[in-house]
């Protein structure tokens, strides 16, 4: 059904009553939210957590040189594609109790290992 409505006050008064009689939506209609990421692609963000300092933090894929001496808590974030098929984070801590670590993907945690224990978190795609 197409309506076609005037510029005065007489049409719409008219018309609106009419429209909503008949359940019609006055409203936009809905549009899909967007995709926080492209088709394929995820978000991740590898953590390690605990006091102190690490020797060393490394991640896969790479996300470069995390060196000696950095202080706990630690966050990287980067945006995958769908090449990737391993998400792993390695940190070797300094002090007694070693770190923690996680690993977030698109917002959900997927890997988790707790201070003190090995400091190692690894997720494999399915």
């Amino acid at each position: 059904m197409i309506l076609t409505l005037h510029k005065t006050r007489l049409a719409a008064s008219i018309v609106v009553p009419l429209i909503g009689a008949l359940g019609l939506a006055l409203s936009a209609p809905a549009v899909a939210e967007p995709l926080p990421y492209a088709p394929g692609t995820h978000h991740v963000v590898f953590s390690a957590f605990g006091s102190g300092e690490v020797f060393s933090i490394v991640t896969d894929p790479d996300t470069g040189l995390v060196p000696d001496h950095t202080p706990l808590p630690f966050t990287q974030a980067i945006d995958i594609g769908p090449d990737v098929t391993m998400l792993q984070v390695v940190a070797t801590g300094r002090d007694v109790p070693g770190p923690g670590c996680s690993i977030t993907l698109d917002d959900a945690v997927v890997a988790f290992a707790p201070i003190g224990g090995s400091g190692h978190c690894i997720y494999t795609f399915p």
